[in-house]
């Protein structure tokens, strides 16, 4: 299982170039026009759609990549905005078997407290297949880059390198918690003074304030661990 040339590595990096390489992508990534949008953008994560089958444009074509889709990446309105109002491909339903998706370690660009796999004997948590072509790929690993790209289970996969968010000491399921609620304990540990809003608009007009709530956030993230889950952007 191989990336397309043109995906970034960033997994070959670690530490403060790695850090400078993840402030650089989210002073890249493309942000909601005004202030409302931006924080309803941030609670609604994570946009997911009935768990069925669905296609956008004529679906898939030629040879395909299979990457695995959990959050905002199984919903039509995050991936016409990835990938553009034109493109086609299937998106199948399927079960993950031994995973389970919780809350990362991380504030997204868009201020977002996102997900990640996270290992979880005997546990099926509904996923998605997008059958990608590489251009969609290298598009969709470059607006992902809290997160490291693995095989898994026979697809690529992206994961999270910040960890679990390990506040409660345990990983969270987006099941278990809704985004306003995961807000507002992130909120109560780096900034209890600010509102909701504050902290949002904040985290998104200030990526390097995200980064270091980042980094505080990950100092007590839950590694993943899967051991047969290969890193392929090295």
């Amino acid at each position: 299982m191989t990336l397309p040339p043109d995906c970034p590595r960033l997994s070959r990096l670690s530490g403060d170039e790695l850090d400078a390489a993840l402030l650089e992508c989210a002073r890249r990534y493309p942000q909601a026009a005004g202030d409302e949008e931006i924080v309803a953008r941030a609670l609604s994560y994570p946009y997911v759609p009935p768990h069925r089958s669905y296609a956008l444009g004529e679906g898939a074509t030629g040879e395909r990549h299979v990457l695995l889709a959990y959050g905002a990446n199984g919903s039509p309105e995050v991936l016409e905005r990835k990938l553009g109002p034109g493109a086609s491909l299937e998106v199948r339903a399927r079960t993950l078997q031994g995973f389970d998706v919780v809350y990362s370690s991380h504030v997204s660009a868009y201020g977002a407290i996102p997900s990640t796999l996270h290992p979880s004997p005997g546990a099926a948590v509904p996923v998605f297949e997008l059958l990608v072509d590489d251009a969609q790929l290298v598009r969709l690993v470059e607006s992902e880059f809290n997160y490291s790209v693995r095989g898994l289970d026979g697809t690529i996969a992206f994961v999270s390198r910040h960890g679990a968010l390990g506040i409660t000491g345990e990983p969270i399921p987006l099941g278990a918690m809704g985004q306003r609620e995961v807000q507002a304990l992130v909120r109560e540990r780096l900034a209890p003074d600010e509102s909701e809003e504050e902290f949002i608009l904040g985290n998104v007009r200030d990526h390097a304030r995200a980064l270091r709530f980042t980094v505080a956030l990950r100092r007590e993230g839950i590694a993943f661990g899967a051991k047969d889950a290969a890193i392929l952007d090295m």
